[in-house]
């Protein structure tokens, strides 16, 4: 079931899904943890609904953030929240890189579960992982503003 609820009375509203993951304390924690600046860019991995991004932007306005999920059903309620907010919810190398990031895990687990490949869980884990890292520095490198990496 779809929920549509404020940040705080005339804040920014958000929208979740209980099929999807829901707010928590940890997403309001973790708002408020990150030291930003104005002009600063920040890229949410796993953004989910994007209820994170729209609490850094809640706190600093002029902040460039970009959201990369994988689930479309939470992709298009992030999208709705940044439209209802007035916010920019477009970005199609964004998608594009979404899209290759999830075709290249799906790859590497379904190599594996056609017993293509000799690793372990564990090393392909750490495949899986190495692929992420090499996908966060190269969002690092995209950025054009002074960024910051939360891991």
């Amino acid at each position: 079931m779809e929920h549509r609820d404020r940040l705080w009375p005339g804040g920014y509203t958000f929208l979740y899904d209980d099929g999807l993951f829901r707010p928590s304390t940890d997403t309001f924690l973790l708002g408020s943890f990150p030291r930003l600046r104005r002009g600063m860019a920040v890229c949410e991995l796993g953004a989910g609904t994007g209820l994170l991004s729209l609490l850094l932007l809640a706190r600093e306005p002029e902040l460039t953030v970009t959201g990369v999920e994988l689930q479309p059903q939470a992709c298009a309620l992030f999208r709705r929240t940044a439209e209802e907010n007035g916010l920019s919810a477009h970005s199609p190398e964004v998608e594009v890189v979404i899209c290759l990031v999830t075709i290249m895990m799906a790859g590497a687990v379904e190599s594996w579960l056609r017993g293509e490949l000799t690793q372990t869980p564990e090393e392909l884990t750490r495949r899986i992982d190495m692929m992420f890292q090499d996908y966060i520095r190269g969002v690092a490198l995209r950025l054009k503003a002074p960024a910051a990496v939360y891991a």
